[in-house]
């Protein structure tokens, strides 16, 4: 899970796991380049459902987004030029991209929204000795 600030407070973290970046990606053959926030506004921009906090932070105009509930439904308007650009984590789109059948070749990262850390998270009220244990495994 990445570790934000809403959540810091909400869980109990272990890690860093390992980095993720959430990114937006574009067909090579659009040839779109972004190098400021500013210039994504321009863009029709689709991501899920879940990912609208992201945006929002991003000041995204509401009508640049197309806010989507399945991952192969965004893959497909992307692919059928319905919208610019796709807003995802980095690897997880390659992953889906090719799932779908997909050349990833075909596909870039035009612009990265956001870096982070991966972390397990543990519910507040996991005892602390759970804690330890995963935190002594993981130094042997």
């Amino acid at each position: 899970m990445t570790r934000t600030a809403i959540g810091e407070m909400r869980f109990k973290w272990v890690g860093p796991i390992s980095s993720t970046r959430i990114v937006l990606m574009a067909k090579k053959s659009r040839h779109i380049t972004i190098n400021r926030d500013k210039y994504i506004r321009k863009y029709k921009i689709g991501l899920l459902l879940v990912s609208n906090l992201l945006a929002n932070r991003k000041n995204f105009k509401n009508g640049d987004l197309k806010t989507i509930p399945f991952v192969d439904s965004l893959i497909r308007v992307l692919t059928q030029d319905r919208i610019d650009l796709w807003a995802y984590e980095e690897n997880a789109a390659m992953f889906f991209l090719q799932h779908q059948g997909l050349n990833v070749d075909d596909y870039e990262l035009v612009y990265m929204l956001r870096e982070a850390q991966l972390y397990f998270a543990f519910k507040q009220d996991t005892k602390q000795e759970i804690d330890s244990v995963e935190r002594n495994s993981a130094s042997d």
